[in-house]
């Protein structure tokens, strides 16, 4: 069996945020066709350089090995120079249910590097980064538990939880909702469900405030903190 990786917030449906607090889903997963061990769940990083083989809408059937491909909006297959082909996948659900994703900046031939980084967690946590020959492509985090990606992931953007913006007093306790903040030169703060325009090393990039909550007040295991975002050219 091919090895997998998936990242879906399902999991947390047990104590996702009541209506007043917007929020949607991200969902992101990797696998490959060449054997390299993949674990679903510890703490890991993938980095992976070659050459774009194929951008496909996701419909559930571009790559059967993908399990976040129902919610995927596309999948890229990247070709090693050893002859391995990572396929990984991307969608995002907005507050209503419908894709919001939008198709990656790339074209067939082109070189790019991803890395996908993991944290183990419950779900682990689990964010990715995209960049070819002009830079930042596009960049993504479910922030789950404090997040996957570094700080210092990518230049010149720092992402962080804003200010509150309400609470649901829950089965699980109290949830707080938050914006996102995008610094850059200067401070786009935005409300989870929402998506904007940043200008980054000279390029315009959309980002996406896509869930932003946390428990000041929780009784349940599975309450855990949330800040997903992705960023793209």
């Amino acid at each position: 069996m091919r090895p997998i990786i998936s990242c879906s917030l399902l999991a947390l449906t047990a104590c996702k945020p009541a209506a007043d607090i917007r929020s949607g889903e991200l969902v992101m997963c990797l696998t490959n066709d060449g054997g390299a061990a993949v674990h679903s769940s510890a703490t890991a990083t993938w980095d992976v350089t070659g050459s774009v083989q194929n951008i496909a809408e996701g419909n559930g059937t571009a790559n059967p090995m993908l399990d976040c491909a129902d919610d995927a909006a596309y999948v890229i297959d990247i070709r090693e120079s050893d002859g391995t082909t990572w396929s990984v996948a991307y969608g995002i659900i907005d507050q209503t249910g419908a894709q919001a994703a939008p198709a990656p900046d790339l074209t067939t031939g082109d070189t790019i590097n991803l890395m996908f980084q993991q944290v183990e967690s419950l779900p682990p946590a689990r964010g990715l980064v995209i960049i070819d020959g002009q830079g930042l492509v596009l960049a993504m985090d479910n922030g789950i538990a404090g997040g996957a990606l570094d700080s210092d992931a990518i230049e010149g953007l720092m992402v962080r939880r804003g200010l509150d913006i309400g609470e649901n007093k829950e089965d699980c306790g109290k949830r707080a909702g938050s914006q996102i903040e995008f610094r850059t030169g200067s401070t786009v703060s935005l409300e989870p469900f929402t998506v904007s325009k940043v200008q980054l090393n000279q390029d315009t990039f959309e980002v996406y405030a896509i869930s932003s909550f946390y428990w000041p007040k929780a009784e349940c295991d599975e309450s855990i903190d949330e800040m997903a975002w992705a960023v793209f050219r």
